[in-house]
């Protein structure tokens, strides 16, 4: 059963435009059941491989939850093949799922990903190869949603050696900020397994540190959430320095999500007090990393090769705030 569905998947994976084979593999790993395994040296910012859904379940406006019908006729309106790569993903075992339409919506539940259709609506959908990515809350990898090609890529967040899973996070990037025990009964009553990442196996010691970083963190960033630039006008150089440290943790902790958010808060404080060289430094660093982590096409739509070289050009810029 195992070689026939690892078959299945190897021949819907030949047909991506990149050369898989030679970036990974799909492996049956104990424990996690199929997951993908690197095959040579990833270095971070690596276009791992992108793809388009192949079952999409549009929401209306405001909707909160899907219909028993929306599942069907999103299932129904596959073809053949695509139904036979359907059953090779597993829903939640908690599940009473003995009809096929309950098979059906378990499956989705647990597989789908929530995207961005346009600014009022979303749909759920389902990935070949994304689908195959297991978690952990210390990814290497993730994922971008480009909304106007309706196309998913998935970059390395960190250098990812030969032989090592490629994992991306379920949680969302503030879920991850949780400590170990409130993120693992997160990941049970959402998607009904115990993570067995190495994050969550590590020894006490190192669970410790781990969350007591990310209580710091937690800390340090909830002190900029929501805030205008006359809010961030208002913060001190020490505020700036927790900001700093941020960073330094999100590396360490490799919650490479939230390291953009965080760069462009430092890159604010900056335009907004004329600080020229900072601003310069900060641009460079914050285009690098989301040229990294979602493309280099979609990284200049924010301006930062702009600022790079002329740090005045940003709105932000030694603005009069009185």
């Amino acid at each position: 059963m195992e070689q026939d569905i690892r078959t299945t998947l190897l021949h819907e994976f030949s047909k991506l435009s990149l050369d898989y084979k030679n970036i990974f593999d799909v492996k049956d790993k104990p424990g996690t059941g199929f997951g993908l395994c690197a095959t040579s040296y990833i270095p971070k910012g690596t276009l791992i491989f992108e793809e388009s859904p192949f079952l999409t379940l549009p929401m209306k406006p405001n909707q909160i939850t899907l219909t028993p019908r929306q599942y069907q006729t999103a299932y129904l309106g596959l073809n053949p093949r695509n139904r036979q790569v359907f059953w090779t993903f597993k829903g939640r075992d908690d599940v009473d799922d003995e009809e096929e339409k309950d098979k059906i919506m378990n499956i989705i539940d647990i597989n789908g990903i929530s995207l961005g259709v346009n600014e009022t609506s979303y749909a759920i959908a389902l990935f070949k190869v994304l689908g195959r990515v297991n978690h952990s809350c210390k990814p290497n990898a993730g994922w971008y949603w480009y909304d106007d090609k309706q196309l998913l890529r998935f970059y390395a967040y960190m250098d990812i050696p030969p032989n090592t899973e490629i994992t991306a996070s379920y949680l969302a990037s503030d879920t991850l900020l949780l400590q170990a025990v409130s993120r693992k009964q997160k990941i049970l009553e959402d998607y009904g397994f115990s993570c067995l990442c190495d994050l969550c196996t590590d020894s006490v010691q190192r669970t410790r540190i781990s969350d007591s970083n990310l209580l710091e963190l937690s800390s340090y960033i909830g002190e900029w959430v929501n805030l205008g630039a006359d809010d961030i006008e208002e913060k001190s150089v020490l505020d700036l320095r927790k900001l700093y440290r941020s960073l330094e943790i999100l590396e360490i902790e490799q919650k490479i999500d939230l390291m953009g958010f965080v760069y462009s808060l430092c890159l604010e404080y900056h335009m907004i007090h004329g600080n020229y060289d900072e601003a310069k430094r900060l641009a460079g660093l914050s285009l690098d990393h989301f040229t990294k982590v979602i493309g280099e096409e979609k990284s200049k739509e924010f301006g930062l090769d702009v600022w790079v070289i002329d740090p005045t050009s940003h709105p932000y810029w030694k603005i009069d705030l009185v």
